[in-house]
């Protein structure tokens, strides 16, 4: 294999891991967001019973 060959395959697999890690991130952060509207469902129950 080429130099040229390797700087490519390091640089998709660079990338591959970027993407994979923006995933996770985005993946985390609705879940995060999922559990900010229940507890303001469950603040604003609350609220309304006092």
């Amino acid at each position: 294999m080429s130099n040229l060959t390797y700087l490519f395959a390091a640089f998709a697999i660079i990338w591959l891991a970027v993407l994979v890690y923006v995933l996770a991130i985005a993946r985390r952060l609705h879940s995060l967001e999922t559990e900010l509207r229940a507890l303001q469902q469950m603040l604003e129950d609350n609220a309304r019973k006092k």
